[in-house]
């Protein structure tokens, strides 16, 4: 009996985690140690090499980048979520933690690029962001923000996990740029 459930629960898992958009040649672009990205081999292919504890992420439909752990190379996803007129955002998951709680799917750690300032911008919330002014960071003409989890996406139960992967986000957060 416990050799069929083991079986079902391991079905289970590689089916949803098969299913998981990953972050992918052809979304991103990763280079190592803030040298260019090696260029994909084709559209859907790249041969990726880490050279160092950091690899460079590019968000091309977000047009940033950031420098983050490279230990969560081929485990770390996103999904842009479509905003209203002037912004947008970007969720980050990753494929481990889903595959343990469905409900971190929707992501543990949020960054919004909106059109404007903190103090006049699309969304028109200004006191909301001027409140975390170490969460954004302005660019020409629009500015990204950082939101961490407000509540454990796996009911509690792999909150440790859930914090390295928006610490991994934060800390690319802070060196975010462009894409150029």
């Amino acid at each position: 009996m416990i050799i069929i459930i083991a079986i079902t629960v391991g079905a289970f898992v590689w089916v949803y985690e098969k299913n998981q958009p990953e972050i992918a040649p052809g979304q991103i672009q990763i280079s190592k140690n803030n040298q260019p990205a090696e260029q994909p081999q084709s559209a859907n292919q790249s041969t990726p090499e880490v050279k160092s504890s950091q690899i460079t992420v590019k968000i091309k439909e977000m047009g940033f980048k950031m420098t983050i752990d490279a230990s969560v190379l081929g485990d770390l996803i996103y999904k842009i979520i479509p905003g209203g007129d002037g912004y947008s955002s970007v969720a980050f998951s990753s494929k481990s933690l889903n595959a343990l709680s469905a409900g971190c799917a929707d992501g543990t750690a949020v960054i919004s690029k909106i059109n404007g300032t903190p103090q006049k911008n699309a969304t028109g919330e200004s006191q909301f962001y001027l409140g975390r002014m170490a969460d954004i960071k302005q660019f020409d003409g629009y500015f990204l923000f950082y939101a961490g989890p407000q509540d454990s996406c796996s009911a509690g139960k792999h909150v440790d996990f859930e914090k390295n992967v928006a610490k991994i986000i934060s800390d690319g957060f802070r060196n975010i740029s462009p894409i150029e």
